[in-house]
């Protein structure tokens, strides 16, 4: 993948509280003023279809 990514400040945590409510139920545990969020918009993509038939057991 390619793309164009803009660094956000998220002083309240807010990005990483809601990702942390939605896989354990709490608020982020740790603070600070470090937070942050990578915005990234993909301009390009190239993938491959592989011969290969999903057969759970």
């Amino acid at each position: 993948m390619r793309g164009t990514c803009v660094v956000e400040p998220d002083a309240d945590m807010a990005a990483l509280d809601a990702l942390s409510h939605k896989y354990t139920g709490k608020p982020f545990p740790e603070r600070g003023d470090w937070g942050v969020v990578l915005r990234i918009t993909v301009t390009q993509y190239l993938y491959q279809d592989l011969p290969f038939e999903h057969t759970p057991a």
